[in-house]
């Protein structure tokens, strides 16, 4: 049995066409434009994780809590309320936080399984991927390799309004 734990912070740059003004991305299938930001911030991610891990020769399992602080990410925004013109922002900032459990067990040298299941505790950015899980086959021979995964995310219900801003 194995115990980790895990702490790391990262960022990522706007890119050029996000940061620059004279920057005009056609989007929307053509109808619409986004416009670059000068006044962009980097996006900014902070993570705690605790690691719970039982291993033997055949079968593997794992169990992580999570947390992770998101700040100032980039996103689309509409410019004066309108659907044809729109910039970047940093608008996001999220605390998501979650367990994941995952399995994976060598039934013999070229047949394995796994499952792998996460709940989040907060409401995400993308409320689909509130509960979601995987399972899976793999087959091996010589260096031929065959997989078959299941994916299942929870059912949400979707708001048919269009609202911008």
């Amino acid at each position: 049995m194995t115990i980790k734990g895990g702490v790391s912070t990262g960022f990522k740059a706007p890119t050029l066409r996000q940061l620059s003004p004279d920057s005009r991305v056609t989007s929307c299938r053509g109808g619409c434009y986004i416009d670059g930001n000068p006044d962009l911030k980097p996006e900014e991610i902070k993570t705690l994780e605790i690691l719970w891990q039982r291993q033997s020769e055949k079968n593997r399992t794992e169990l992580v809590l999570f947390n992770n602080e998101l700040d100032a990410f980039v996103n689309k925004v509409s410019l004066n309320n309108t659907l044809d013109q729109a910039t970047f922002q940093n608008v996001i900032k999220e605390s998501i936080s979650g367990v994941e459990l995952a399995h994976r067990s060598r039934v013999s040298d070229s047949f394995e399984w796994y499952v792998n299941a996460t709940s989040l505790f907060d409401q995400p950015i993308n409320p689909s991927y509130r509960r979601f899980a995987s399972a899976g086959l793999l087959w091996r021979y010589m260096k031929t390799r065959i997989s078959s995964e299941l994916i299942w995310r929870q059912a949400i219900e979707v708001d048919n309004h269009f609202s911008h801003g």
